[in-house]
């Protein structure tokens, strides 16, 4: 059998993989949501994303941790045993029936959902959380890039949702702010960059945001004003052993601007660079380094040079 190609694996039939729904494996281009399931009428879905490093996932425990207090928030009473069986054995299960694809691709992502349910059409009262598990795709050419070249950034209008509206804690599907932040950024062919409420800077659509200031310290934006992104907080322990100064601090987008790095972090690249933000270069414009010092010590937490698989 000939070596798998990048077009290959970068566009794969992931809807022919095989993914759970409510009890049952079934192919996963057949998954769907009740229409009157919560997920459906009010957006309330709880998510956790994981990555698969040579067929594993990573950070298992820390993902399970994170949903169980998700659900807790949205008063699934049973969010405890529930993520017991989710992280456990039907997430084993998910990679077994689906090691052939998972070889094919290299490695994929790995999405666990789960709803407060489906009250039907009478409105019960009682009813059991909707779950899906399935796999997804890993942006391969995308990542060669931005590990290569840095990605570039552009601060939008739209602002992050305030805690007092959804805990920023709670991982969720109700991402119209993402969404409409993404269309904004992609005439420039960035990532957005949202704010909070107070003009401080958050996170982007699909990552965490550090920044290097001229000082050599690693700033992250308060974690309590942010979501705790798994990855992130690996990050920044990593950063600790390594013995660069960290610090959590609201900071606005000329700081960002005149930080001599920035550093996005997120399950499925791990960590890459920003080269600039609303056309303005960060530093040099090229991966610095204190993103050098973190990607080596990632490459050494997970056992394998995920940057060399994009290539």
């Amino acid at each position: 059998m000939g070596a798998v190609t990048l077009s290959q694996v970068s566009n794969p039939d992931f809807g022919e993989s095989i993914a759970f729904c409510n009890g049952k494996w079934i192919r996963a281009k057949a998954l769907a949501w009740s229409a009157t399931d919560h997920a459906t009428t009010h957006g309330a879905i709880v998510v956790e994303r994981l990555r698969t490093f040579g067929g594993k996932p990573l950070a298992v425990s820390e993902h399970q941790a994170r949903m169980e207090k998700g659900l807790t928030l949205l008063g699934i009473e049973s969010g405890r045993e529930l993520c017991e069986e989710l992280f456990g054995p039907y997430l084993s299960a998910l990679i077994d029936r689906n090691r052939r694809a998972i070889r094919a691709s290299r490695d994929v992502g790995l999405v666990v959902l789960v709803s407060p349910g489906d009250p039907g059409w009478d409105a019960r009262t009682h009813y059991q959380p909707s779950v899906m598990m399935h796999l997804m795709p890993i942006p391969w050419q995308r990542l060669q890039t931005w590990y290569a070249h840095g990605c570039r950034l552009k601060s939008v209008k739209i602002r992050n949702i305030p805690s007092d509206c959804i805990p920023t804690e709670l991982k969720s599907r109700n991402r119209l702010h993402y969404f409409l932040a993404d269309r904004e950024a992609a005439s420039h062919d960035a990532l957005p960059v949202l704010l909070d409420m107070a003009g401080y800077v958050a996170e982007s659509s699909i990552a965490n945001i550090l920044m290097v200031r001229r000082d050599g310290t690693l700033v992250s934006p308060r974690l309590s004003q942010i979501l705790p992104g798994v990855t992130l907080q690996i990050t920044l322990k990593l950063g600790q052993q390594l013995g660069i100064p960290i610090c959590e601090e609201d900071f606005g987008l000329d700081a960002l601007k005149h930080a001599t790095e920035m550093v996005l972090c997120g399950t499925t690249g791990c960590l890459w660079p920003a080269c600039s933000i609303d056309g303005i270069s960060i530093g040099d414009g090229l991966p610095g380094a204190v993103y050098q010092s973190l990607l080596d010590a990632w490459k050494l937490y997970v056992g394998l040079d995920f940057v060399a698989a994009t290539l």
